[in-house]
């Protein structure tokens, strides 16, 4: 897996303020089936980080860094974020430090 340093980088306000809903409404889910409800109803906004995540990355892998050719590419959600209990906006938005 290679590194990809998200110091001073972060997605547009308007994402930021669609996942800082959606993260206020995973932590008022009231279990682990509606958190997973959320997240598969909201594909679409994690889809949006797509151009952004190329960039940064140049067009490459994350976990192998050969080149995305594909047109179609795949963002993989951690599992863990359907199963915790209190999501925080770090645990969402990792380190990129973004505020809205």
């Amino acid at each position: 897996m290679r590194f990809v340093n998200l110091s001073g980088r972060s997605p547009n306000q308007a994402w930021l303020r669609k996942a800082q809903r959606l993260l206020r409404e995973l932590n008022a889910a009231a279990d682990d089936v509606a958190r997973k409800q959320i997240i598969e109803a909201n594909q679409a906004v994690w889809k949006e980080l797509l151009p952004w995540l190329r960039r940064i990355t140049k067009g490459k892998c994350w976990f192998s860094e050969s080149e995305v050719l594909a047109s179609i590419g795949r963002l993989s959600i951690s599992g863990r974020k359907a199963r915790q209990e209190t999501l925080t906006e770090q645990s969402v938005l990792g380190a990129t430090g973004a505020r809205v």
